[in-house]
């Protein structure tokens, strides 16, 4: 069986390689990437391969594409795949858009391994 694929966004790259780090630990395949748009490009061009992406997180304020832009381009080429949004940035209003989408899990900055790993084990893959 193959392992999961999991796909970490987020410009931060120190971020980036600690979630990574915690992730190859418990057994996942990991890639990480510090730009929404290349982000997108790799979901799309990978979604019927190996490297399928299983689950995404991603950061909400990136420069270039964000968060919510990337969602909502995975959801116009109909991409259906658990999302895990990563923000320091916790906002009311975001919540509500996505509050009813069972795919978007989030997770506030600053977070410990223990919560990232319930919170993936909550996601659908």
């Amino acid at each position: 069986m193959n392992k999961k694929h999991i796909l970490i966004i987020d410009d931060e790259e120190s971020t980036c390689k600690a979630v990574s780090r915690v992730l190859k630990i418990e057994n996942f395949d990991v890639t990480f990437l510090t730009d929404g748009e290349k982000g997108f490009d790799f979901i799309f061009k990978n979604k019927n391969n190996d490297k399928k992406t299983d689950i995404l997180i991603t950061d909400i304020q990136m420069p270039g594409m964000n968060g919510i832009e990337l969602i909502n381009k995975l959801d116009e080429n109909e991409i259906d795949i658990p999302i895990i949004v990563i923000t320091a940035h916790y906002e009311k209003e975001l919540i509500k858009e996505f509050q009813n989408t069972a795919k978007i899990k989030f997770l506030e900055k600053p977070f410990g391994s223990i919560d990232l790993l319930k919170i993936i084990k909550e996601v659908n893959f």
